[in-house]
């Protein structure tokens, strides 16, 4: 669905850089719901496309795997981007 040009699809003042020490399943998960992620969220591309998912189960099916994915969390405000080159990032809408 979203492919090696991700960033072509996203709002850039939206977009926020994690650290690539932070960009493992569980380190997302911890940021994402200290950011008031519920605990599941729904997946948009990918194999899981259009189901709700376990955030951390999300997370982990997705991470590092390169496959265009989103994993909305509130709805227009706040989701976890990974570009098919994975490009890695939280969507953020204030």
């Amino acid at each position: 669905m979203f492919d090696h040009h991700g960033r072509n699809y996203i709002v850039p003042g939206c977009i926020r850089q994690v650290e690539p020490r932070y960009q493992h399943a569980s380190d997302l998960e911890q940021i994402l719901r200290s950011m008031g992620a519920p605990a599941t969220c729904h997946f948009i591309g990918g194999m899981h496309d259009g189901e709700d998912l376990e955030l951390l189960a999300a997370l982990r099916e997705v991470v590092g795997y390169g496959i265009g994915t989103v994993l909305s969390c509130i709805p227009g405000k706040l989701a976890y981007f990974e570009a098919e080159l994975r490009d890695r990032f939280l969507l953020v809408r204030t």
